[in-house]
C-alpha cells in the first residue's frame, strides 16, 4: 500500500495586522489524512498557538466625563419568557457513535468485468472537452454554486452536530473540510465515490465545476479583507500520478502540481511550509517538520486557507470590560467583553430558540453570525435545528439599534476526522477496499486513507479596523433612550464566519468558554 498525506492549512484573523507583529504565530489550522500501508501513524507536531496578549481592560470610570457613558441601559430582551424553541438535550447524543476503531464493512471485490465501465466512468468525468463530460455536471453557475453553497453548509451542520457533545470549545473549517474531500472525490470510484458524494450532497463533476465557479469569484473579488485559498499536489518521482486526476486538479481546484523528494524529509517539509507561507502571508510558515512526513511519502494534496478581517465597526478598546460568563457545568468565569451599540441585522428565531446577530466586515463580503440560544435551551439543540435554509435567511434580517455585549476569544480545537468521517457515512476510504486508484498508484499499490487531523483556530477582538475605517465610522455615544435589543452573549454560543458572497460558511465554532 502506498503511502500519501493530505494536508490543509486554514487561519481566521479577526485582527489588525499589527496585532500580529509582537508575537510568533505558531499553527492555526492543519487538515491531515495520511495514506499509509499498515496503519502506521506519523502524526503532525502541532507547534504552540502563541497567547495573545491581554490588553489592560480599563477601569469602569467615566475618564471622558460624558453623561451616562458608563451607564448600560437596561431595556426588555427580546428573547421571550417562556420556553422556546427545541427542548434541551440532556448528554444524549442521538447520533450513531462509531468508536476509532470502527472496521469497514466486508467488501466484496468488483468483478473483472466491471473495471472497463470504471475506467469509462474516469474518462468520461475527467475528460478535456465540456462536451464529453458526464451528464450530472450542472452548467448553469449560479445554480452550481449554490448547490456547493448549499451542500458544504449542510456539511459543516453535519460536523458540528457530531463534535458538539464534546465539552469545551469547537472550532472547525466546513470550507476546507470539504475541499479536501472535493478533490479527493476526483481520484474515488464505486462505494466509495457514493460515500463522499451523499456526505458533500454533490457529485464528483457538480463539485469539481462548483468549486472552479467558487475559486473564480475569489480571483475576481476585490476587499480590503483578505481570503486567500490555495490548493497543491506535491509528487514523489515514484508516484504514477493519474493523468486525469492531474488535469482536473489543475483546471477545476487551480492546483500547482510540483515534484517533490519524500525520501528527503527536512527538504520537503520545507518546501510545503515555504508554499503555504506564501499562501498565508507568512502567517502559517512552519505547518511541517520533518517527523511528520513518513520517507515512504508518495504524494501531499494541500489546501491553504487564509482570512484576515476587517470589521464595518471597530469595537472601542476602552469600552471592554470584564464580566462573568456563565457555563453550562453551573460555573462562570470572568471574560473581557466588548461591548458597543450600533444598528445590526438581529432577530429571535424560535425555530431555534436563539438570537442572532450579524457582525458584517468592510464591505459585507464576510460577516460574523452570532447564534445565542435563550436560557431556556442550548447550542446542541439549536445546532440539530438548524439547516442551511435558516443560515441564508439570517442574512436578510432587519437592521435593529442592539446593545451588544460579546466576549473576546480565542478557540482551538483538534479533531479526529476519522471519527467525523465515519459517522458521517465515510467508511471505505480507511480500509484495503478504498477504490482511490483514480488518483494513481506506487508501484502496484493503490492509495489507502489511514489516519486524519484537523486542527482550527479562531479569534475574535476589538481590533480589525485601519485607522481610515475608525474614523469613517466613529464612536457611537451611549444615549439615555433604551436600545430596542440587548445581545448579551454572557453563555455558550455559536459563531459562523459567513461568505455573503458564496453562501459558505468559512468556519464554524461552539464558544463555550471564552477564556480557556
Amino acid at each position: 500500500m502506498a503511502l500519501f498525506t493530505f494536508l490543509v492549512a486554514c487561519s481566521t484573523a479577526l485582527a489588525a495586522e499589527s496585532q500580529y507583529a509582537d508575537y510568533r504565530l505558531g499553527m492555526l489550522n492543519p487538515d491531515l489524512i495520511y495514506f499509509n500501508e499498515g496503519g502506521q501513524r506519523y502524526p503532525l507536531n502541532v507547534l504552540p498557538v502563541a497567547t495573545r496578549r491581554q490588553q489592560e481592560v480599563s477601569d469602569l470610570k467615566n475618564e471622558n466625563n460624558v453623561p451616562g457613558a458608563n451607564k448600560l441601559p437596561l431595556p426588555v430582551n427580546m428573547i421571550p419568557d417562556g420556553p422556546v424553541g427545541p427542548p434541551p438535550v440532556a448528554n444524549v447524543n442521538p447520533l450513531q457513535r462509531p468508536s476509532a476503531e470502527l472496521t469497514p464493512p466486508d467488501y466484496k471485490p468488483i468483478p473483472t468485468n466491471n473495471d472497463l465501465q470504471k475506467q469509462t466512468e474516469l474518462v468520461n468525468r475527467f475528460a478535456e472537452d465540456s462536451d464529453t463530460k458526464a451528464p450530472d455536471v450542472q452548467q448553469n453557475s449560479s445554480t452550481t454554486v449554490d448547490n456547493v453553497s448549499i451542500g458544504v453548509s449542510q456539511f459543516g451542520i453535519n460536523i458540528m452536530k457530531t463534535l458538539l457533545f464534546q465539552q469545551g470549545n469547537v472550532v472547525v473549517s466546513p470550507f476546507s473540510i470539504a475541499t479536501l474531500l472535493a478533490l479527493l472525490q476526483q481520484g474515488s470510484l464505486g462505494a466509495t465515490q457514493r460515500q463522499i458524494s451523499n456526505a458533500l450532497q454533490m457529485s464528483p463533476s457538480d463539485a469539481a465545476d462548483g468549486f472552479k465557479r467558487l475559486a473564480d469569484n475569489l480571483q475576481k473579488r476585490s476587499s480590503t479583507n483578505i481570503f486567500k485559498v490555495g490548493n497543491g499536489v506535491f509528487l514523489d518521482e515514484g508516484f504514477n500520478v493519474n493523468p486525469a486526476f492531474k488535469r482536473i486538479a489543475m483546471k477545476d481546484f487551480n492546483s500547482e502540481v510540483n515534484q517533490i523528494k519524500f525520501s528527503r524529509p527536512q527538504q520537503a517539509a520545507q518546501k510545503i511550509n515555504n508554499w503555504i507561507a506564501a499562501i498565508t502571508n507568512n502567517k502559517i510558515n512552519q505547518l511541517l517538520t520533518p517527523d511528520s512526513l513518513g520517507v515512504n511519502t508518495q504524494l501531499a494534496l494541500v489546501n491553504a486557507v487564509y482570512f484576515k478581517g476587517i470589521w464595518q465597526v471597530k469595537f472601542r478598546p476602552d469600552s471592554t470590560m470584564p464580566k462573568d460568563f456563565y457555563m453550562y457545568n453551573g460555573g462562570k468565569k470572568t471574560a473581557n467583553f466588548m461591548r458597543m451599540r450600533r444598528y445590526f441585522k438581529t432577530d429571535f428565531d424560535p425555530s431555534i430558540g436563539s438570537q442572532v446577530l450579524i457582525l458584517p466586515f468592510e464591505g459585507e463580503h464576510y460577516s460574523l453570525m452570532v447564534i445565542l440560544p435563550s436560557e431556556s435551551t442550548n447550542v446542541m439543540s439549536a445546532a440539530a435545528a438548524l439547516t442551511p435554509e435558516k443560515l441564508l435567511s439570517y442574512q436578510n434580517y432587519t437592521p435593529k439599534e442592539v446593545a451588544l455585549e460579546i466576549p473576546k476569544f480565542t478557540v482551538k480545537s483538534d479533531t479526529n476526522l476519522v471519527t467525523v468521517f465515519q459517522q458521517l457515512g465515510i467508511i471505505n476510504i480507511f480500509g484495503p477496499q478504498s477504490e482511490l486508484s483514480g488518483l494513481g498508484n506506487y508501484r502496484e499499490f493503490a492509495p489507502q486513507v489511514s489516519s486524519a487531523l484537523h486542527s482550527a483556530l479562531l479569534s475574535i477582538d476589538e481590533q480589525g479596523g485601519t485607522a481610515a475605517a475608525a474614523t469613517s465610522f466613529g464612536v457611537v455615544a451611549l444615549s439615555y433612550d433604551d436600545p430596542s435589543v440587548i445581545f448579551r452573549a454572557n453563555r455558550p454560543f455559536l459563531a459562523v464566519l459567513w461568505d455573503r458572497q458564496t453562501s459558505l460558511p468559512l468556519f464554524m465554532a461552539k464558544i463555550e468558554d471564552p477564556v480557556s
